[in-house]
C-alpha cells in the first residue's frame, strides 16, 4: 500500500529470510534490519565518536517521498502519522474497505497493549509503581549489538525529549535533569553530547570541535535549555554488609564523589558554567532521608565563595552559585512523616531563598480523606515513628502549634518507649550535662535529631559519648568544611549539642550502633485517632507558613501527583491549598510560591499545556455546596496566568545574575 516504493511482498521476505536458516547468521542479522537500510529514510545524525553527521535508518516504514512533510523534530514518529493520515483520508474518500479497517484494528490493539507497559495507566499508587514504568523505557532504544545509550534510537529519544517541547510549546525556558557522572571529563562529554544531539545539522556540516568547547551558547540553537544535576537516591545496604559502617555509606561516598566532580567540571570549563545552573535529588523518598544529601548540597550551594578561595579564580571573571531543588513529601508512609522530610531538606540542606520543594504533597493532602483510606492504621519502622513522633512533640512547640492534651500525652508516652527500646542497650551509658551518668531525655534524642545534617564522619570516635565533638577526624577531601551543619535558625543550638556527650552519644548510636539499626527497622502499628488528624492539619498549616517566611518555592505536577499520591481527583490536588485566592479558602493568607510543572512527561503522557489544562479544569468544576462556581472564568483566567508568572519566577537564573545576590 506504499505509493511509489518496491517494498518486497510478504511471500517475498519469507523466501529471503529462509536464505539465513542453518547458517547461523540470524544473531547478526535480521529481516528488519536488512529492510531498514535498504529501504528506509534515511536521517541525519550527529556521531557520537566523531566529528561529522551521518545518515541513519530508523524504520524501513518511512517513504522517501515524506521527507519534505517530517518534522524534524518528531520524525521517529513520522511512519504512525502517516499511516494515521492515511486511515483518515481513507474515512472521508470512501476507500475505507474491510482490509484497511481490520490493519486499522490490529493497529490500534498493538498500541494499546504496548502503551499500558510504557505509560502508567494502571490504578496503583505509590512510587515503587512509577519506577516501575520509569525503568521500562530504557529498554526501547538499545538495539543488539549497540553499547547502551549510544544508538541511533537513543539519539531520536534525545531530540524528541528535549528539542520537541521547545519547538512545539510556548514554552521560555526548559529545565533538563540529568545524573551527574563520576569524573569532569565524563560531565563534560555527556552534556556536550546533549547539547550536540539538540542541534540539527545538514548532511557534512561539521560540528565545534570538543577542544573549542568555550563557543558561544547562542549558537546552540534552543539556548533557553538549561540543565540541572540530579542525585539518585537509594535505600541503604542491608546490615549484613562488610563494610556497613553507618547508614547510606556507599550513596554518601557516591554523592561526595560526584559534588567534587561537579565542582571541578564547572571550575576547569566555562562551556559548563553556562550549561549547568541547579542540583536537585530525587527518585524513592521512603528509606532515603535528607540528611544523606546535607554535605553535597551545602558543598555545591557555596561553590561561589570555594572556588574564590581555592582555585584563585581571577577578580572579575563569571562566578558560579547553584541553585537547589529537592523532592520531599510526595512518597511518606504518614504525613507526619512526609513534612517531617520537608523539615529536614531546609534545615540540615541549608536551602536558601528561592529554592525549591519537589511536590511535597505531604504539606497539602486532605489528613481526613488520606488516613480513611488507610483504614484508621499505618505500619512503619519503629526508628521512623520515634523520629516522627519526637518532631511533633517538640517541633510544634516550636512552630506555635498546640496539641490537645490527651494526644500531647500519648506521643510522649510512645515516643518514650520506643526510645528505651531501640536504645536500650546505651542507656545509662552517657554523661549527664551536669555531671554524672543518666538516661536520655526525650529532648535529648529531639537535639540529637538536630545533627543529622552533620556528616556522621566526625562522630566514628566513641569518645564523642564523653567529651562530645570538639575533637574530630575530618574528611580528608574538598567538603571537609561543609561538614557540620551552619543552618542560621539552628546555629548556635547545634554548637551546644556537638559539645554535650549525650547528645552526640545517641547520634553516634543512630549511625554506628547494629543493635539500633536492627530495633529500629522493625515495623509497628500506629492506630491514627481524630485529634492526631486534626494535629497533621494544623502543622500542614504552619509548616505552609514557615516555607513562604523562607521565601520557597513549591513544583506542583498534577499527573505525577494524581497517578503516585494518595488522591485520585484533580480537584483535590494541593496547589489549591498552597495557592487559593478564593475569599472563602482556609488557606494560609500568604500563597505558596507555586510553580506548574510535568514531571516525567514520557511516563505520564502529558505535556506543560496539558497540565495548565488540567489545573483550568478542575478550578472550573470546584462548586461551592448551594451548587454555584467557586471560580468564575475571569478568576480561572487570572489564576492560569498567575500560575505562569510565578512557574517563569522560578526558572533558576544564570550564574552571574545569582551571585550579585548571595
Amino acid at each position: 500500500h506504499l505509493e511509489g516504493e518496491n517494498i518486497p511482498c510478504l511471500h517475498e521476505l519469507r523466501c529471503f529470510d529462509s536464505l539465513f536458516e542453518g547458517q547461523g547468521k540470524r544473531e547478526l542479522f535480521s529481516v528488519t534490519d536488512i529492510l531498514r537500510h535498504q529501504y528506509g529514510l534515511k536521517f541525519l545524525q550527529q556521531h557520537p565518536d566523531l566529528n561529522y553527521v551521518k545518515p541513519c535508518c530508523l524504520d524501513y516504514a518511512f517513504t522517501r517521498y515524506l521527507i519534505e512533510e517530517v518534522n524534524q523534530h518528531f520524525r521517529i514518529l513520522a511512519g504512525e502519522r502517516h499511516l494515521l493520515f492515511r486511515c483518515f483520508r481513507a474515512c472521508f474518500t470512501n476507500q475505507w474497505n474491510t482490509e484497511m479497517q481490520w490493519i486499522f484494528y490490529l493497529y490500534l490493539l498493538i498500541k494499546a497493549h504496548f502503551r499500558e507497559e510504557i505509560i502508567q495507566v494502571n490504578r496503583q499508587t505509590g512510587f515503587r509503581n512509577f519506577q516501575n514504568y520509569e525503568k521500562r523505557k530504557y529498554l526501547l532504544w538499545d538495539l543488539p549489538g549497540e553499547i547502551p545509550g549510544t544508538g541511533a534510537y537513543w539519539h531520536e529519544a534525545l531530540r524528541t525529549a528535549i528539542v520537541a517541547p521547545l519547538q512545539e510549546q510556548p514554552i521560555r525556558s526548559l529545565e533538563v535533569r540529568l545524573t551527574p557522572r563520576d569524573t569532569e571529563d565524563e560531565n563534560l562529554e555527556y552534556i556536550y553530547s546533549l547539547d550536540r544531539d539538540g542541534l540539527f545539522y545538514r548532511y557534512g556540516e561539521k560540528l565545534p570541535r570538543k577542544s573549542s568547547m568555550d563557543w558561544e551558547i547562542s549558537a546552540l540553537r534552543n539556548p533557553c535549555s538549561f540543565y540541572v544535576l540530579h542525585f539518585i537516591k537509594e535505600k541503604d545496604s542491608p546490615l549484613q554488609t562488610r563494610d556497613y559502617q553507618y547508614r547510606h555509606k556507599a550513596l554518601r561516598e557516591k554523592t561526595r564523589r560526584q559534588a567534587v566532580a561537579i565542582v571541578r567540571s564547572l571550575s576547569q570549563h566555562d562551556y559548563l558554567r553556562r550549561r549547568i545552573r541547579g542540583i536537585d535529588a530525587c527518585a524513592n523518598e521512603i528509606g532515603c532521608r535528607p540528611e544523606v544529601f546535607a554535605v553535597p548540597f551545602r558543598f555545591l550551594q557555596s561553590c561561589p565563595i570555594w572556588l574564590y578561595q581555592n582555585l584563585n579564580i581571577r577578580h572579575g571573571q563569571e562566578h558560579l552559585s547553584l541553585s537547589a531543588t529537592y523532592h520531599a513529601g510526595e512518597d511518606f508512609r504518614d504525613i507526619a512523616d512526609g513534612l517531617r522530610a520537608i523539615d529536614e531538606a531546609v534545615c540540615f540542606l541549608n536551602l536558601r531563598r528561592g529554592s525549591r520543594i519537589g511536590h511535597a504533597l505531604a504539606l497539602g493532602v486532605n489528613p481526613e480523606v488520606h488516613y480513611r483510606r488507610k483504614h484508621g492504621y499505618i505500619v512503619l519502622p519503629k526508628q521512623e515513628l520515634l523520629d516522627n513522633l519526637t518532631w511533633l512533640f517538640f517541633r510544634s512547640a516550636e512552630l506555635n502549634i498546640a496539641i490537645e492534651p490527651n494526644l500531647k500525652e500519648r506521643i510522649r508516652n510512645q515516643a518514650e518507649d520506643l526510645l528505651t527500646e531501640i536504645y536500650r542497650k546505651h542507656l545509662f551509658s552517657y554523661p549527664k550535662q551536669g555531671g554524672g551518668i543518666g538516661n536520655p531525655s526525650l529532648r535529648d534524642y529531639y537535639r540529637s535529631w538536630m545533627l543529622r545534617g552533620d556528616d556522621p564522619i566526625c562522630y566514628a570516635d566513641p569518645a564523642c559519648y564523653r567529651y562530645g565533638v570538639r575533637s574530630f577526624k575530618q574528611p580528608e577531601d574538598e567538603l571537609a568544611s561543609f561538614a557540620f551543619n551552619q543552618w542560621p535558625g539552628l546555629r548556635e543550638i547545634l554548637e551546644h549539642c556537638r559539645r554535650d556527650g549525650m547528645t552526640a552519644g545517641l547520634y553516634h548510636a543512630y549511625h554506628y550502633s547494629r543493635s539500633v539499626k536492627q530495633d529500629g527497622s522493625k515495623t509497628i502499628q500506629f492506630r491514627i485517632f481524630p485529634d492526631y488528624i486534626r494535629l497533621m492539619e494544623r502543622m500542614q498549616r504552619g509548616l505552609q507558613k514557615y516555607l513562604n517566611d523562607l521565601g520557597f518555592g513549591i513544583e506542583c505536577n498534577p499527573s505525577s501527583n494524581a497517578l503516585i499520591g494518595t488522591f485520585k481527583e484533580y480537584e483535590s490536588h494541593p496547589i489549591f491549598q498552597f495557592y487559593d485566592l478564593s475569599t472563602s479558602s482556609k488557606s494560609i493568607s500568604s500563597p505558596l510560591h507555586v510553580s506548574l510543572n510535568t514531571d516525567d512527561q514520557g511516563v505520564f503522557d502529558t505535556s506543560l499545556t496539558f497540565e495548565y489544562t488540567l489545573v483550568a479544569a478542575a478550578l472550573t468544576s470546584r462548586k461551592h455546596p448551594d451548587g454555584t462556581r467557586e471560580y468564575t472564568d475571569r478568576e480561572v483566567e487570572d489564576y492560569i496566568r498567575n500560575l505562569r508568572r510565578m512557574g517563569n519566577e522560578q526558572t533558576f537564573p544564570k550564574c552571574d545574575d545569582k551571585y550579585k545576590n548571595i
